[in-house]
C-alpha cells in the first residue's frame, strides 16, 4: 500500500520535474524563426535575474548589471521586457564589459522583430544604434517618423544627418528643432563644425571659437576632434585632419570610419603611398558591416584589391546578414569587386555559398543567379550565362535596390529583356525612384520594346527634369515609335533642333515628327538639307522612315516601298514594322521576317 503511494509520489514528482524543466511552451510570435521554447525555470529565472540586474544598477555596479540582464535575457529570448531591461541599460551607460557593440545591435534588432516595432521601441532602437556607431540604422528608424519624433529622438536624428554628411537636410532640420537641443554642448558643437565647413563665410569665425574652446575643454575634447577631423576632410586640409587624428589615436577613440575618411584625404591630397600604407598597417576586425563596406571601398579605391578580396573572404558570412540592407549591400559589394577583380571562379564559388546559407536563399537568391551568371559571362560561356541570368529575372526580391543593381549591370552587359522583367518585377516599390525610370527607359529602348513602359518612363524623366534637351527628345521618340501625340512631339524635337541646328539626328527625328503630323512638305524640306549618304545606321533607317511617311501620305505607295527597301529592320520596333506592313503593301521578305 505504501510503496503504491511512493511510486505515485514519485511519478508526480518526476511529471513535475520536467514540467518545469523542459522547455515546453512556444512564446516566440506565431509565424517568427527561430521558434523560442521556454520552461516555468527559465521564466522563474529570468524574472530574478533581472530583479538582481536592476538592484546592481541601482547601486552604480553597471558591469555587473549588464552581465546579469545578458543572463537574464538569455535564459528567455522572447520575453520583450527583458530585452528592453537590458538594452536601456546599455544605451544609458559607459560600460561594454558584458555586451560588445555587434551584439547590442543584433539585441536592438531581435526586440523589433519581437514587437512588430512598437514605436518606443524603435526609440530605444535608435538610441542603442547611436551607442555603436551606426548612424546609417539610426536614420533608417526615425526618418519615416520624422514629423513625431521626440527631444531625444530629434537630437539622435540631426547627429545622424551630420555624421552621414547629408548636410543640406541637417541645415534645414536646426531651426525647426526645440530649441533645448542647443542648450545641451553636443549638438551645438556639430552646428559649430556645420558652420566652419558646411555654412555661409560669416558663421565660419564662431564655429571655430566654437570649436577651438571644446579642444581645450576635457570633457568636449574628443568629440571637437572628431568634429575637427570631419570639418577638415570636408576642407581638404591635411595638417589639420592629421592633428585631429592624432589626438583622436592618443585618446584610443579613434573609429575605422574616421581612420578611412583620412586615408582617403590624403589619397586626396596626392600622398598615395602614404594613404596606402596606413590602410595597409590597419589590423583591427571589423564589427558590422558598415566598417567593412567601408574598409573594402576604401581599399579598392587606393589600389588594395588583393587586401579587400582577403577581408571578405573572412568576414563576408559573418558580417553579410542578406535578411537586412546593410548585410545585402555587402554582398553585392562582394560580387563588385571579384568583377573588378576578375576572379569568376572565386565569383561561382561565393555564388553558390550565399544560396546555402538559409537567408541567403530567402532574401539573396537573385544577386546569387547573377554571380553565378556573371562568372560565366567573363569565362565566355554565353548560353549558361544567360540560364543563370533569366533565374536571377525569375526570383522574387527582398531589396528593392537589388532590381536596380541587377538592372543596371545586365544592361551594360547586353541582356535588355532580362533587365527590363527584373526592373518590371519590382515597379511598384520603386516608383518614387528617378534611377527606376532612368534604366527602365534605357531597357526598354534597347529591347525595342515599345509597349507598356517605354512613355511612361520617358514622361516621368521629362516630368523631372524638363529642362533637359536630350530628355525633351526622348520624350518625343517615345511618343512617336508609338505613333501618340504627334503635335507634343513636334513641338518637344522643334527645341532639340533649335538648340543645335547642325545636328542630322535632331533634323531627323524634328521631320519624322512633322511628317506624322501631316505635315509632310516641310519635313521633307528639313530632309533635303540632309546628306543621306554621309549616314551612317541606325540614323539612315529613321531617315528612310521619314521620307517613307512622307510618301504613305502624298499617297505615293511607289516611293514609300522604294524607302521600305532601303530600311534595315532590326533599328526599328516591332510597332514601327507593324506600321510599314499595314501602310506598304508587298514588303521585302526580310520586313516581313521581322514582323511579330
Amino acid at each position: 500500500m505504501y510503496w503504491r503511494y511512493i511510486c505515485l509520489l514519485a511519478l508526480l514528482g518526476g511529471l513535475g520535474v520536467g514540467v518545469c524543466f523542459l522547455r515546453l511552451w512556444t512564446v516566440s510570435p506565431a509565424g517568427m524563426t527561430p521558434m523560442v521554447k521556454v520552461s516555468i525555470v527559465n521564466v522563474l529565472n529570468a524574472w530574478w535575474l533581472a530583479r538582481e540586474a536592476r538592484q546592481a544598477a541601482a547601486q552604480g555596479e553597471d558591469a555587473e548589471a549588464a552581465r546579469l540582464w545578458q543572463v537574464a535575457v538569455a535564459t528567455h529570448r522572447a520575453h520583450p521586457g527583458l530585452l528592453r531591461g537590458a538594452l536601456e541599460h546599455y544605451a544609458g551607460c559607459d560600460s561594454d564589459a558584458a555586451l560588445p557593440a555587434g551584439g547590442a545591435a543584433a539585441q536592438a534588432a531581435w526586440l523589433l522583430r519581437l514587437s512588430g516595432g512598437q514605436r518606443a521601441d524603435v526609440g530605444l532602437a535608435a538610441r542603442v544604434y547611436a551607442r555603436v556607431d551606426d548612424w546609417a540604422k539610426v536614420l533608417e528608424l526615425l526618418e519615416p517618423r520624422q514629423a513625431e519624433l521626440t527631444v531625444v529622438e530629434e537630437r539622435l536624428y540631426l547627429t545622424a544627418l551630420f555624421r552621414l554628411a547629408r548636410m543640406e537636410e541637417f541645415a534645414a532640420r536646426c531651426p525647426r528643432a526645440p530649441a533645448s537641443l542647443w542648450e545641451g554642448r553636443e549638438l551645438a558643437l556639430y552646428r559649430a563644425a556645420y558652420w566652419v565647413g558646411w555654412g555661409p563665410p560669416s558663421t565660419m569665425a564662431e564655429g571655430r571659437r566654437i570649436l577651438g574652446a571644446a579642444l581645450q575643454d576635457r570633457e568636449t575634447r574628443v568629440l571637437a576632434n572628431a568634429l575637427k577631423l570631419q570639418v577638415s576632410i570636408q576642407l581638404l586640409d591635411v595638417a589639420g585632419a592629421e592633428a585631429a587624428m592624432r589626438q583622436l589615436e592618443k585618446a584610443k577613440r579613434a573609429t575605422t570610419v574616421q581612420r578611412v575618411g583620412y586615408w582617403l584625404l590624403l589619397k586626396a591630397a596626392g600622398q598615395v603611398e602614404a594613404a596606402r600604407a596606413l590602410a595597409l598597417q590597419h589590423d583591427q576586425r571589423p564589427v558590422d558591416a558598415v566598417e567593412l563596406r567601408r574598409l573594402v571601398e576604401a581599399l579598392m579605391a587606393l589600389g588594395c584589391p588583393e587586401r579587400a578580396l582577403d577581408l571578405l573572404r573572412k568576414h563576408v558570412v559573418r558580417l553579410g546578414d542578406p535578411g537586412t540592407v546593410g548585410g545585402a549591400r555587402l554582398w553585392l559589394l562582394s560580387a563588385e569587386v571579384l568583377a573588378a577583380s576578375r576572379r569568376w571562379d572565386e565569383m561561382r564559388a561565393m555564388a553558390l555559398e550565399l544560396r546555402v546559407l538559409d537567408q541567403g536563399r530567402r532574401a539573396l537568391a537573385d544577386l546569387s543567379y547573377y554571380m553565378e551568371g556573371r562568372a560565366d559571362y567573363g569565362l565566355d560561356r554565353g548560353a549558361s550565362a544567360a540560364a543563370n541570368f533569366a533565374k536571377a529575372s525569375e526570383q522574387s526580391r527582398v531589396h528593392p535596390f537589388m532590381a536596380l543593381y541587377l538592372g543596371r549591370r545586365l544592361l551594360e552587359l547586353g541582356w535588355p529583356e532580362i533587365a527590363l522583367r527584373i526592373l518590371a518585377s519590382d515597379g511598384g516599390a520603386l516608383q518614387d525612384d528617378i534611377e527606376f525610370w532612368q534604366l527602365m527607359f534605357q531597357a526598354c529602348w534597347a529591347a525595342k520594346q515599345a509597349e507598356g513602359s517605354l512613355i511612361e518612363a520617358a514622361r516621368k524623366l521629362h516630368e523631372a527634369w524638363p529642362e533637359d534637351l536630350r530628355l525633351q527628345s526622348n520624350y518625343a521618340a517615345a511618343l512617336m515609335v508609338n505613333r501618340q501625340a504627334p503635335a507634343e512631339a513636334i513641338l518637344l524635337t522643334r527645341r532639340f533642333l533649335d538648340h543645335d541646328p547642325g545636328r542630322l539626328e535632331a533634323r531627323i527625328n524634328h521631320a519624322l515628327a512633322l511628317a506624322m503630323g501631316g505635315r509632310g512638305a516641310e519635313a521633307a524640306a528639313l530632309l533635303a538639307t540632309v546628306d543621306a549618304e554621309r549616314l551612317e545606321e541606325p540614323a539612315r533607317s529613321y531617315y528612310q522612315l521619314a521620307r517613307c511617311e512622307i510618301h504613305v501620305g502624298e499617297d505615293r505607295l511607289d516611293l514609300a516601298r522604294a524607302d521600305r527597301r532601303k530600311i534595315q529592320p532590326q533599328h526599328l520596333f516591332p510597332s514601327q514594322v507593324r506600321w510599314l506592313d499595314a501602310c506598304c503593301p508587298e514588303p521585302s521578305p526580310a520586313l516581313t521576317s521581322r514582323a511579330p
